[in-house]
């Protein structure tokens, strides 16, 4: 009898056991998605923002050349083909090699300017931002 009594003690801790070490890797595995849905919740707040900005100086720019030399702060702006591509760091500073990198499509049109930007982190677009906006005066 006494065997079985130490049998059943050692399959109760072994379960308990077992069953805690359960519960802790559900729950880092909790902890280790809420982490990473916070580092992409703040990137894309992040690029919302440099989005915006380049797109109000987008809107201030009559060309591609003026809409480079409005975006070039310390030399984080430079053209891909016929693209402006712009990166800032997580500061949301201008850096050369920074983690936020926007690329800006520019066209004119009669008149209307429309502008393409992707922001991305590590070649991964996580936001896009379309405007167009219409130059021409009124006589």
């Amino acid at each position: 009898m006494r065997n079985k009594e130490k049998f059943v003690f050692y399959l109760e801790t072994f379960l308990l056991t077992v069953s805690f070490v359960l519960v802790i890797v559900v729950l880092s595995s909790f902890l280790v998605r809420s982490s990473r849905k916070t580092v992409y919740a703040r990137d894309l707040t992040n690029l919302v923002c440099l989005s915006e900005n380049v797109a109000e100086t987008t809107k201030a720019a009559d060309s591609l050349e003026e809409l480079y030399e409005l975006l070039n702060e310390n030399g984080n702006a430079s053209y891909e083909g016929e693209k402006i591509v712009v990166t800032y760091d997580e500061e949301l500073k201008p850096a050369k090699d920074g983690r936020y990198r926007l690329t800006v499509s520019y066209q004119i049109e009669d008149e209307m300017v429309t502008a393409d930007i992707d922001a991305s982190v590590k070649d991964t677009v996580i936001y896009e931002l379309e405007l167009a906006q219409y130059k021409g005066g009124t006589e």
